[in-house]
């Protein structure tokens, strides 16, 4: 009989416990709700948001394991005013995925995060964030994704990073951190994704970097590196995506660059590398971007044309480019700010110096004429309508033929006639100014064309579009920017 009293009053008690065990969760919760001032719909005491938020209802989400023990929240734009991230979060001991974004969360990252040794996935961009990043982080030992973008957080990024052998991707990018990259870097050895752009980082990259060679995409731009980038480049071997824009590394792209032959996405821009593009470009045979512009570069190798996958290319602002760009018939979009440089093949959409293939007979026909730049300058002294303030294609930078030269028309497009001076390499114009004027100005409907007079900036003359924004088309006259005049669509 006792026996029985005894089996009734435990399982009345057992069921109690484990009720009060299952509720736990969803009652710390609920006190995160209350904390932010978010209404929930489960009765405390139960484990009823597991339940309630089970299925994703935007802006919340809550999933539990069959304990009943939540294992991820979410929580998204909930304007939360400033509020600090709640240290409850801590009490969520089988917590896998912690997701907080865009909630204008702000203070530091509590230090309990760290207690949370079960968590897989963080998440904490786009809020106000201040502060360093945690120096135990590494407590963290599960952790496959930290994601902290878009806050404003402070510091250097601790040693204690690298120590997080699980971690795969690393996104860091919109903050303030600085400093040098810790050398524990290379412990990541199941790293795919590393985001630091937009930050102040400075110093040279370790050399340790370059043993990450799982790492498909790596972002280091707009920052403040230095140095230059090792032969051991050529380690990322399964890379994608590499950005290094707006830095200050100097020296040579190293050859190596050949070796990461899944590379898609590859851009240079802003820094201060010189010479010779390398040869090894042609391996790159799944690139689709290119962009190396504001650098120092002499020339792109003609294995560039095998790219077939190429679709973008910017070497703008490189002041020593030179000669011609081989392209494949993919490229759509190209920018070359250089007179020194025109382009064979591609499609590109905006204004690209084309080159004009020029047959050995007719070069060789200058040769028998001695068109040298001597006799160049005398024929020049004898004839002031070859000036250059007499032809058109002075507007936009270029130099007028002169002498014999004036005799062959090479290339014919809206700005004229074009012959080529075969002893300086480039091209030139031959229509005179007043001749393309007259073309435009007889096209003109009204004085309403000018628009751009409203901004205080002159009409063109001329219909070479470089930049289009909202006010409408824009060309550089004279070193000038002008308005396209509305005839110019006829």
């Amino acid at each position: 009989m006792n026996n029985m009293y005894f089996n009734i009053l435990l399982l009345v008690s057992t069921t109690i416990f484990g009720s009060l065990v299952s509720g736990k969760d969803c009652n710390i919760l609920s006190e995160i709700f209350t904390e932010y001032g978010i209404e929930k719909n489960w009765e405390d005491g139960t484990n009823g948001c597991c339940e309630s938020y089970k299925n994703y209802e935007y802006p919340i989400l809550v999933n539990c394991n069959q304990d009943s023990k939540i294992v991820k929240v979410h929580m998204a734009d909930l304007y939360l005013d400033d509020k600090p991230i709640s240290e409850q979060f801590c009490h969520l001991n089988s917590l896998i995925s912690l997701e907080l974004i865009n909630n204008g969360l702000a203070g530091n990252l509590p230090a309990c995060l760290t207690s949370l040794n079960t968590l897989e996935y963080l998440n904490l961009t786009g809020n106000k964030l201040t502060g360093s990043i945690l120096s135990d982080i590494d407590k963290l030992r599960n952790l496959k994704e930290l994601t902290l973008s878009k806050n404003n957080l402070s510091g250097k990024l601790p040693e204690a990073i690298g120590n997080i052998a699980s971690l795969e991707y690393l996104y860091l990018d919109n903050n303030q951190i600085t400093g040098i990259l810790p050398n524990s870097l290379d412990n990541l050895a199941s790293i795919k994704a590393i985001d630091l752009s937009f930050n102040q980082f400075y110093g040279s990259l370790p050399e340790e970097i370059y043993n990450l060679e799982s790492l498909e995409q790596l972002y280091l731009n707009d920052n403040g590196f230095s140095g230059s980038i090792s032969e051991d480049l050529g380690s990322f071997s399964v890379i994608t995506e590499l950005d290094i824009t707006n830095n200050m590394f100097v020296g040579k792209i190293p050859e190596t660059i050949g070796y990461l032959q899944n590379l898609e996405w590859l851009s240079v821009a802003g820094n201060q590398f010189s010479d010779e593009f390398p040869v090894n470009l042609g391996k790159l045979r799944y690139l689709t971007h290119l962009d190396i512009s504001d650098n120092n570069f002499l020339s792109l190798p003609e294995s560039l044309k095998r790219l077939k996958y190429l679709n973008y290319i910017d070497l703008s602002d490189n002041k020593n480019f030179i000669g011609e760009i081989d392209l494949a018939d993919s490229v759509e979009t190209c920018y070359m700010s250089t007179k020194n440089v025109c382009v064979n093949g591609g499609s590109c959409k905006n204004r690209i110096r084309e080159c004009i293939p020029v047959v050995d007979a007719l070069a060789k026909e200058d040769e028998d004429e001695e068109v040298t730049e001597d006799n160049v300058v005398s024929d020049s002294n004898k004839t002031s309508s070859s000036s250059s303030s007499t032809c058109w294609v002075s507007v936009y930078g270029y130099p007028c033929c002169e002498g014999k030269i004036k005799e062959h028309v090479y290339a014919t497009d809206n700005d004229g006639k074009w012959g080529y001076d075969f002893s300086k390499k480039i091209w030139c114009g031959i229509s005179s100014y007043e001749e393309i004027a007259n073309k435009y100005n007889s096209m003109k409907k009204s004085d309403g064309d000018c628009w751009s007079l409203e901004q205080g900036y002159n009409c063109c003359v001329g219909c070479t579009t470089f930049l289009t924004t909202d006010e409408g088309n824009w060309g550089i006259e004279n070193a000038e920017w002008c308005g396209i005049p509305s005839y110019c669509s006829a």
